[in-house]
C-alpha cells in the first residue's frame, strides 16, 4: 500500500479527516501532501465518493466543486 501511495499520479492528492492525529500528521508528512482536519463540519456527511473537491492546506479548506454527475465538460 505505501509504495502505490508514493509513486506519482497513484496515491491522495490531499488529506481530509474529521479530527488529528499522529497517523494522520505521518501520512502528511510521508506523502508530502495537504491536509486539511479539525473541520466545523464532519466531511464525511457532505463529500460523496466521486465528487470532485478542492483542498487547500495552507487556508485549511475544503470546497466541493462538483457534485456526483454534475461535472462540466470544457
Amino acid at each position: 500500500m505505501y509504495v502505490a501511495t508514493v509513486l506519482p499520479m497513484l496515491g491522495p492528492a490531499a488529506l481530509v479527516f474529521p479530527k488529528m492525529d499522529s497517523r494522520t500528521g505521518v501520512t502528511a508528512a510521508v506523502l508530502n501532501i495537504p491536509v486539511v482536519t479539525d473541520l466545523d463540519r464532519d466531511p464525511f456527511e457532505l463529500i460523496k465518493t466521486g465528487d470532485l473537491v478542492r483542498v487547500n492546506g495552507d487556508r485549511g479548506t475544503v470546497e466541493i466543486i462538483s457534485p456526483i454527475g454534475f461535472i462540466k465538460d470544457n
